[in-house]
């Protein structure tokens, strides 16, 4: 896991189902895990993304005998088919997976014109991160609905996602920027500046919105959330002004969704998740670009090109209500059998299957080189990660996106889980700094 209050709860489930089989899985943030490789033993090793940035972990978690599987925890929502093949999916690595789990039968038909010769390694399966927004689910979340609900009453979310033009690392920070540095966020980010430049639009506009809606509706809070990447320094002096603006990132994201009587974006995630969950949403498009715009968000959002017309719709929610598009046939193609049963427990099947199978193990000497390999990577990591805060080896920024978590808390949430989903409660227990290993309720595998 990357992002804990995005993935921790899904992973748990999956591990539970995996338990059911009797499977065992070490679960935890994917920094903390990927510094220790060379502890683990022989299994299938699941990635959250494919990315170029892995190929020397693919390479020394394969010489070390893992079974490589992976998911793309970016591959719900993304501008277009070269885009996404450009930035998300990286041939090389591609050629080291046994499974590739595709979220739905968009993103698969990316994956297949990608690597044609390759199809039989993909899986349209789905992902364990939808299994949470399955009407079981709610209960889950009715405490800290009510927490939220009773700190900010009849509130306005507002979901950030602008980590590419104000991320918590990034050494161009404020709200004004110049040609100079959009231009060196491009080159930082690896984007094209043309995307950078219509996403610090958008920013922008969004800077902009926030205090019209605070001055709209004094007597309603409206709430940022920004993403676990982003700058909130940046956030925090746009809501300064004003005592109905909160920033605020605690909690997951479901209790925040089912808590918000509105829910305003662009372009992101949140909006799929808010369908998922019958919820509407607001994709704000103050500034317009086909090129650059993620479709995925657009086709289940309520769309507002002003701050007159967002205002107008959350004074009018019978007319938001009547906006609201057909959002079935959408969330089908994106996501495989989103409300029909588990995710988790088809890929934990999946996932059974390939552990259980018989695989050559790599020779002493070449598993004994990938170790020595692994804890070379470990100690660069550390390194860069003390000496050069910017880079996202930096630990600060991992406990940003993965604050540090008791044993206990974890347990409790995944028998919370395994409780919902009517599976026998698996044991768990800590192997390091928020690294746990779930084992079936019985017995060992």
């Amino acid at each position: 896991m990357e992002t804990s209050a995005r993935e921790l709860e899904a992973k748990l489930l999956l591990a539970a189902f995996l338990a059911e089989r009797g499977v065992r899985s070490i679960v935890g943030s994917h920094a903390h895990i990927n510094n220790r490789l060379h502890m683990l033993g022989e299994g299938v090793y699941v990635a959250q993304t494919m990315v170029r940035a892995k190929r020397r972990l693919f390479r020394i978690a394969r010489e070390m005998g893992l079974i490589l599987t992976a998911w793309d925890e970016e591959g719900l929502v993304w501008p277009s088919a070269a885009y996404y093949r450009r930035r998300r999916l990286d041939a090389v690595n591609f050629q080291l997976l046994e499974r590739f789990f595709a979220w739905g039968e968009e993103q698969a038909e990316v994956v297949r014109a990608a690597f044609p010769h390759q199809v039989h390694k993909l899986r349209v399966i789905g992902n364990p991160r939808q299994d949470l927004y399955l009407p079981a689910m709610r209960p889950l979340y009715a405490e800290t609905v009510k927490t939220i609900r009773h700190e900010f009453g009849d509130f306005i979310l507002i979901n950030s996602n602008f980590g590419s033009v104000n991320h918590a690392r990034l050494p161009f920070t404020g709200l004004e920027k110049s040609e100079e540095d959009i231009l060196a966020l491009a080159a930082y980010s690896k984007h094209e500046p043309e995307y950078i430049s219509f996403r610090y639009r958008v920013f922008r506009g969004f800077c902009e919105l926030i205090p019209r809606l605070a001055r709209a509706f004094p007597g309603r809070n409206i709430v940022i959330r920004p993403h676990p990447s982003e700058n909130a320094a940046a956030w925090n002096k746009v809501a300064r002004p004003h005592p109905n603006v909160h920033v605020c990132y605690e909690h997951e994201l479901v209790p925040w969704l089912l808590a918000a009587e509105a829910i305003i974006h662009n372009g992101c995630t949140t909006a799929v998740e808010a369908a998922m969950l019958s919820r509407p949403a607001i994709e704000y498009r103050v500034v317009e670009d086909p090129e650059w715009e993620n479709p995925q968000p657009a086709r289940v959002s309520i769309p507002a090109h002003s701050a007159e017309e967002v205002v107008g719709l959350l004074r009018r929610p019978k007319e938001m209500e009547r906006k609201r598009p057909q959002v079935e046939a959408a969330l089908r193609r994106m996501i495989f059998h989103w409300n029909e049963g588990f995710a988790s427990a088809r890929i934990a099947e999946e996932l059974t299957r390939l552990a259980r199978e018989q695989y050559a193990a790599p020779a002493p000497l070449r598993r004994s080189t990938a170790a020595m390999k692994s804890r070379l990577r470990a100690l660069e990591k550390a390194l860069v990660g003390r000496f050069m805060p910017s880079r996202s080896a930096n630990p600060a920024y991992i406990a940003r996106k993965f604050p540090p978590v008791s044993l206990e808390k974890v347990r409790a949430r995944l028998h919370q889980l395994a409780d919902i989903a009517q599976l026998p409660r698996p044991r768990i227990e800590e192997l390091g700094d928020r690294i746990w290993r779930v084992s079936p309720a019985t017995g060992e595998n």
